[in-house]
């Protein structure tokens, strides 16, 4: 599913995020140049740490910080089928990038 830059905020990335808690078919989900913040990221984050079916998102360019990356790699950690995350042109600074190491080193998909 390709949701590229269509202006969704954080209530549409929960919207998206409780629809996902059910759907057993989507692999790929591009959702980058949005705007859902780290509060958007937290949503996609709970969906991530249980999903069985997603193998790649794209998160690129949407204004998350290290508090959704953080919240991100805790459900890496959890997380045994996606093999590909896009991070790029977000806010993420060097707490965050530790946050994902971290989680990267339990995590045997990625």
């Amino acid at each position: 599913m390709n949701l590229t830059n269509n202006n969704i905020h954080e209530h549409g990335a929960q919207y998206l995020a409780n629809g996902l808690q059910e759907n057993k078919i989507l692999t790929i989900l591009n959702f980058g140049y949005n705007q859902i913040g780290d509060q958007g990221a937290k949503y996609f984050a709970d969906v991530l740490e249980y999903n069985e079916t997603l193998i790649e998102i794209d998160l690129s360019a949407n204004r998350i910080g290290n508090s959704g990356l953080r919240d991100l790699a805790n459900a890496l950690q959890k997380n045994k089928t996606l093999k590909t995350i896009h991070l790029g042109f977000n806010e993420i600074g060097d707490d965050g990038v530790k946050h994902l190491a971290d989680a990267l080193q339990q995590n045997k998909v990625m």
